[in-house]
């Protein structure tokens, strides 16, 4: 049997030997198409070889689909039969160069042709931002790419059903501006929002964006010499975080619109959008995550990022707390409604981690104190989901709990299978819960990767039953 790493070898120097040949063969589609397949598997195979050549390939697909066009803005084609089928094939054409290139910028929904459907779970470029904590290739600035039809429209199946869906006009409506949406997305009302909203292609482009643009401010704000500079630090402080301010009231309209609405075929896709948004608020927790995957190793080093962690606990509490938050709510979307996404792997692992660093951070802080029991006093519940709870219970107990700690009081904080997130055994109740939640996933071999770092982790492992 040839393994799936081997078949990728093989396959990926067939294409490169075709494409020496012909250097025509790398400016078309099918190759196109190949590459976003060898970059996902090499990112998510666990091979460390494959993962090289896969961060290798991105910025040569990020150049070979600029060399044909793919982010330009599409112009539609004057076709000489005007009859309804020639109308609908010469549509068809420009709808999968459109798809295909937003294929390499973000990741596209389920309802794919089945030529494009092999990469419809996998995020190539502006996505590698919050999975490998790497900066993209592709400017936001670059994709003047408009923004892909309805699934309607894609999805009709004769000239005639897609001619209905626009009877007024023999062509299909005008694909909407990606600026313009996006500007919009900051400046408009909530209705403005929730009409951006119900694509979920376009969904999911817009919060993808806004996550990038998240890590990019946050890397402006935590790199050496900023500080020294002319421009006040709250100028990039107030940006950043009214991106997560725009995150976090989309995350609210999704709620209110399409789940509130019973909408079964959006379910996924809310979560999906609402993960991204729980793990842009990691990421812009300050400089965490550049001394984030020092701390996980043994040795000295590992000692002096320690107490790097605990200056910043001390100094910023709110944040700590916030930053748990997010945590728990990630661990909650892939334990309850899992996707085999290969964003679900890289996002379990990542907010475990932040769960169990600030977990540590709490039972140092607590040890020795004197604090009231917490048996019968009150319990934040972290890993509630915003399906499972209302706003106003949001707002009585997890809100301010963020924003002041209770004081005077000593309130059980905890998650699934954590009863108590500050107390002795809390950082390797986390573990336990991550490493079994990184043993279920195995559709993507990374996991076992990730897996052993956990497990490395875990003193005396003893895995609990979810």
């Amino acid at each position: 049997m040839v393994s799936l790493t081997n078949f990728q070898s093989t396959s990926l120097l067939k294409f490169k030997a075709q494409g020496e040949n012909d250097p025509r063969f790398t400016r078309s589609t099918d190759y196109v198409t190949a590459q976003i397949l060898g970059v996902l598997f090499g990112i998510c195979s666990g091979n460390r070889r494959h993962f090289e050549l896969s961060e290798s390939s991105r910025s040569t697909l990020i150049c070979q689909g600029a060399a044909i066009g793919l982010f330009d803005e599409i112009k539609p084609a004057s076709s000489i039969d005007p009859s309804t089928a020639s109308l609908w094939d010469s549509w068809i054409r420009e709808e999968k160069l459109c798809r295909l290139g937003w294929a390499i910028y973000v990741r596209q929904p389920a309802s794919l042709e089945p030529w494009l459907l092999a990469y419809n779970k996998q995020e190539v470029d502006a996505s590698v931002t919050f999975l490998l904590n790497k900066r993209p290739f592709l400017s936001i600035s670059s994709m003047r790419l408009q923004l892909p039809s309805s699934e309607d429209l894609w999805e009709a199946d004769s000239a005639q059903a897609w001619a209905s869906l626009h009877p007024s006009s023999p062509l299909a409506p005008p694909r909407k501006s990606f600026e313009t949406t996006l500007n919009r997305i900051f400046s408009g009302s909530d209705h403005d929002h929730a009409r951006d909203l119900g694509n979920l292609q376009h969904r999911h482009i817009l919060i993808l964006t806004l996550a990038r643009m998240v890590w990019s401010w946050n890397e402006i704000l935590t790199t050496p010499g900023v500080q020294h500079g002319r421009m006040p630090m709250e100028h990039f402080q107030d940006t950043k975080q009214d991106i997560l301010t725009t995150l976090d009231g989309l995350r609210a309209t999704m709620f209110r619109t399409s789940w509130r609405l019973q909408l079964p075929s959006s379910t996924g896709a809310i979560l999906q959008s609402s993960l991204i948004i729980h793990i842009s608020h990691l990421y812009a927790a300050d400089d965490v995550m550049d001394w984030f995957y020092p701390l996980i190793r043994r040795g000295h080093v590992a000692a002096r990022w320690k107490a790097r962690a605990a200056q910043w606990a001390a100094q910023n509490p709110v944040k700590v707390r916030e930053v748990a938050y997010h945590s728990a709510q990630i661990l909650a979307i892939t334990r309850k409604y899992p996707s085999n996404f290969p964003t679900e792997v890289f996002a379990t692992f990542h907010a475990g981690l932040y769960m169990w660093l600030i977990s540590s951070l709490w039972q140092e802080q607590y040890a020795g104190t004197d604090l009231p029991a917490w048996e019968n006093s009150l319990e934040i519940r972290l890993d509630q989901l915003d399906i499972e709870m209302d706003e106003e219970s949001y707002s009585n107990c997890v809100a301010p709990w963020i924003i002041d700690g209770v004081p005077g009081a000593n309130p059980r904080v905890s998650i699934h299978s954590v009863p108590d997130l500050t107390g002795v055994d809390g950082p390797r109740q986390v573990l336990n819960l991550v490493a079994k939640l990184l043993e279920r996933m195995r559709v993507w071999k990374v996991s076992e990767n990730l897996l052993q770092i956990i497990v490395g982790l875990v003193p005396d492992r003893d895995v609990p039953s979810l």
